[in-house]
């Protein structure tokens, strides 16, 4: 059974949300494992330029039932979800590593720090902001699915002001992949018999 405990770890501090959406659980799940729409969907929240610009490395381990797609931006813009919570000021080195445990969690473990910060050698990583961005994806019937979320952090933890930005910047994300999803699953739906998209 996956595991995310840092959900209730001691010096984390979660805030979570469900949203019902009426598309299929498969395009939420293609929507998280393609961070790239972070740049033109949740521009001014969470999506820079360099999301999409930044290639990507994916891995499958079938035994696990794991697929980890990583995104490493160096000197990257800091966006206004992580510039607002952190304090930082200027630009960031900014790290996404995704673990989706088939068939229904996911987990973004996601790193940002002062360009040029780099963790210890012993592992200690005081100059970084680490959170844990976790989705519980839970079919609900015929394309529709409940999206539990999830954003815990280890840093300010014991501000309130922080906790309640989070809260209502991440919301705001996931509304934005709400609709997106919604209108997109109304555009499948409507699609005629034989329909083929292509890619060029």
């Amino acid at each position: 059974v996956p595991r995310a405990r840092h959900l209730d770890a001691p010096g984390w501090v979660t805030v979570r949300g469900m949203e019902p959406i009426d598309a299929d659980y498969g395009l939420l799940v293609d929507n998280l494992l393609d961070l790239s729409h972070e740049t033109y969907l949740h521009g001014g929240y969470i999506g820079t330029p360099e999301v999409a610009e930044t290639p990507i490395t994916t891995e499958v381990d079938e035994g696990a039932g794991i697929v980890r797609v990583s995104r490493h931006m160096d000197d990257a813009e800091c966006p206004p979800f992580y510039a607002r919570s952190t304090g930082i000021s200027g630009r960031i080195d900014r790290r996404q590593d995704i673990e989706y445990h088939a068939p229904c969690l996911y987990v973004l473990h996601s790193r940002v720090a002062p360009t040029g910060s780099v963790p210890a050698p012993d592992g200690s990583d005081p100059d970084g902001f680490h959170t844990e961005i976790t989705y519980a994806i839970t079919p609900s019937g015929e394309g529709k699915v409940y999206d539990f979320w999830a954003v815990s952090r280890d840093w300010a933890t014991d501000d309130a002001e922080v906790t309640e930005f989070l809260y209502k910047n991440n919301r705001t994300v996931v509304m934005q992949d709400v609709d997106a999803l919604n209108l997109l699953q109304r555009t499948l739906g409507g699609e005629r018999s034989g329909y083929r998209e292509l890619s060029i």
